[in-house]
């Protein structure tokens, strides 16, 4: 587990995101890029792929993503990251706390090609509160890779 603070200028603000991932061994520039314009995009408040507002959710506006790496498919849906999408206050809260569930969508399905589209999935609160979810989360923040511009 690591994770890495992104950086983006969001409305003409300097805004952060914290994304903890999977590895802990890899810096993940495609999907970094995509998460990265993801996040300008929601935080934006620009409407998903079925027209869905971020402003709607609780998650808005994102501080925090934990975010499932790589890219996965079910037989109904396109190749993505899935995420849970925290604000400052949520992810503050103990025990720590997601707002909703993303998933983000790749031009072509190929990371390297950047950021495609998104949809909100859910949009119900999830406690992060089992002993080995806190323990991955806290492992994650102690392996913080650094800035990602």
């Amino acid at each position: 587990m690591a994770s890495t603070t992104i950086t983006a200028t969001v409305d003409g603000y300097d805004a952060t995101l914290l994304v903890i991932y999977p590895y802990s061994d890899m810096i993940l520039e495609s999907e970094l890029g995509v998460i990265r314009s993801w996040f300008i995009a929601f935080n934006s408040n620009i409407p998903d792929v079925s027209n869905l507002y971020p402003s709607s959710t609780r998650s808005y506006p994102a501080a925090v993503l934990t975010a499932s790496i790589p890219l996965v498919s079910s037989p109904l849906e396109a190749q993505h990251i899935t995420g849970l999408v925290s604000t400052s206050k949520a992810w503050g809260r103990s025990p720590r706390e997601t707002n909703s569930c993303i998933h983000i969508y790749a031009i072509d399905h190929i990371l390297a090609q950047g950021f495609h589209s998104r949809r909100i999935v859910s949009a119900l609160k999830n406690k992060l509160s089992s002993d080995t979810i806190r323990m991955k989360v806290e492992a994650a923040l102690d392996n913080n890779i650094g800035i990602s511009d």
